[in-house]
């Protein structure tokens, strides 16, 4: 009788540590801006970084439930005529396959999970224009990482960022 005693006490302990062990995100937590620190995708044809290994990038999460997002690659090419008009058809390549940013609405869904919806009302990826997505992120202190089940570059893009101070 003891030992199931202790068994049930033990298990109990368990429980309410696994509990409180779940990261919970909060929209309080993610309000703000934060800094890209890295972008990796894992694609069927395996891991990439579609900004580089060094990616440039800013998220803002608003209070108002607004947002904005930009990813580029830090060595996109200069455009020779100076004018971004008469790019050539080289760099308008290059500066559109190293480029993201787009805006709309956001929503915390569930603090468990980090399920947030976006609402995309802007992209430089036109297919987003207008749709719904979710994303899953997860705050620690000034990091977060966020988690794009379905990113443009055909995988899983994990982000990690840090708070801008």
């Amino acid at each position: 009788m003891k030992t199931l005693a202790r068994l049930a006490c033990t298990a109990t302990i368990m429980l309410a540590c696994a509990t409180t062990a779940q990261a919970q995100t909060t929209a309080a937590q993610m309000t703000g801006g934060w800094t890209l620190l890295s972008l990796d995708t894992e694609t069927a044809e395996g891991p990439i970084q579609p900004f580089g290994p060094t990616p440039l990038g800013f998220i803002d999460f608003s209070g108002n439930g607004r947002f904005m997002m930009q990813f580029m690659r830090p060595d996109l090419p200069k455009i020779a005529a100076n004018n971004r008009l008469k790019a050539t058809p080289e760099e308008s390549i290059a500066i559109g396959q190293g480029v993201v940013a787009f805006f709309g609405e956001w929503q915390l869904q569930d603090a468990s999970t980090g399920e947030v919806s976006l609402r995309i009302v802007g992209s430089s990826f036109a297919n987003w224009n207008g749709t719904a997505q979710k994303r899953f992120v997860q705050v620690s202190g000034d990091r977060m990482t966020l988690i794009n089940p379905a990113s443009p570059s055909a995988g899983r893009s994990t982000l990690k960022l840090e708070r801008v101070k």
